[in-house]
């Protein structure tokens, strides 16, 4: 039997054709475009797992045009902004379902 992480068993059960095109048909996530092309300029991340964030101060200590958000975004939507791209990992996030309407139509 295949290992399935908690992050796959989370996406299969939001929605099972999201799961079928990134873990079956292994589509590539977002690839960037002109309005990323310059990459880490401004670089906010919140990270909600307690096991990353000691990892990520350290990744994030010598790179000032980091910011680090502690906990889980639909918390700390005030203290975010506005982005051109956002890269998502559900792990432990609750609030996974709110996340479409936070995206401009």
């Amino acid at each position: 039997m295949p290992h399935i992480s908690f992050s796959e068993l989370k996406n299969w059960s939001f929605c099972p054709f999201y799961h079928k095109l990134t873990y079956i048909d292994k589509l590539k996530g977002f690839a960037g475009n002109e309005y990323t092309a310059f990459g880490t300029a401004i670089h906010t991340i919140c990270e909600n797992n307690p096991q990353i964030l000691s990892k990520l101060y350290e990744w994030a200590q010598d790179k000032p045009n980091v910011k680090v958000i502690e906990g889980d975004w639909y918390q700390n939507t005030d203290k975010m902004g506005t982005y051109d791209g956002m890269m998502i990992d559900t792990y432990g996030d609750n609030n996974f379902f709110k996340f479409g309407s936070f995206i401009p139509q």
